[in-house]
């Protein structure tokens, strides 16, 4: 398994308009909507414990604080939209306090709007690959996403967002974790440094998440190695301790056993 995404659960962008090969992304969630459509492939999504196969022309919707997660299964490209939902104020309210009874629309069930405009926002990213800086294409952004927000409302009913007071505790955690990667991690230290109960956090992962603790920190380091071994120029032993890995040994063990491959294969092939 291959991957050369690193999706970050911390979102400081109000827009982002993007085309993924090979997704891989843990178990997250965030203030954002974002919206997948699969422009090839087969990629497995899992949204609030519903889990579907998407294949190419399908789309997946998550609202804000809806945990979710993805893989490819075999090679994909996916174009992403995860955007605010304070840039389109006449659908915030909806975004903010509803959730779809069925976040999943296959691609039969698109209407030619919405197909039409997701071809625009592909043949934009081919000529400006996860550009979204510019006034021109921000609001060209915005309006494309007022068209393709509506169509998709339009296909599933919204219902009242179930109230978790828990969301934004489950969210300190990941951002905990996001910010001390590098660190020594242990479910003691979470624990105290975040004031909650060792206990209920590894019920959260294991019930909420659908993967122990270890196993998400583990995860979560070798995926931001691989990012790290395409997307910069950095010395292995360099991306082995800013991944929060200590033992040489271990990283380049566990990187063959995740992905197949060990670290400097992967780094050879690039180079080709």
């Amino acid at each position: 398994m291959s991957m050369n995404n690193f999706t970050l659960e911390s979102r400081k962008e109000n827009l982002s308009c993007y085309i993924s090969n090979n997704i891989c992304f843990l178990p997250h969630l965030h203030y954002h909507v974002e919206i997948m459509h699969v422009i090839s492939g087969r990629i497995e999504v899992t949204f609030n414990q519903q889990t579907r196969i998407l294949t190419a022309g399908d789309t997946a919707i998550a609202f804000p604080n809806q945990i979710h997660t993805g893989t490819t299964l075999g090679n994909s490209r996916v174009l992403f939209f995860i955007f605010s939902a304070e840039i389109l104020p006449d659908l915030k309210q909806g975004l903010t306090t509803h959730i779809l009874t069925n976040p999943f629309i296959p691609q039969e069930e698109l209407t030619p709007l919405s197909i039409h405009t997701l071809e625009a926002c592909i043949q934009m990213q081919e000529k400006h690959p996860r550009d979204c800086s510019t006034p021109f294409l921000q609001n060209t952004y915005k309006g494309i996403l007022m068209i393709l927000v509506t169509d998709l409302l339009s296909l599933s009913g919204l219902i009242k967002r179930p109230c978790n007071p828990q969301i934004n505790m489950y969210q300190s955690v990941l951002d905990y974790i996001e910010d001390n990667l590098t660190q020594k991690l242990t479910l003691e230290k979470v624990a105290k440094d975040l004031g909650i109960n060792k206990y209920y956090i590894s019920r959260l992962f294991s019930n909420e998440f659908k993967i122990r603790f270890n196993d998400y920190i583990s995860k979560k380091r070798l995926l931001l190695a691989e990012a790290l071994i395409r997307e910069s120029d950095k010395k292995m032993i360099e991306i082995m301790y800013e991944t929060g890995f200590t033992s040489e040994r271990t990283f380049y063990r566990s990187f063959k056993e995740y992905f197949g491959i060990t670290p400097q294969q992967l780094k050879n092939k690039i180079d080709q």
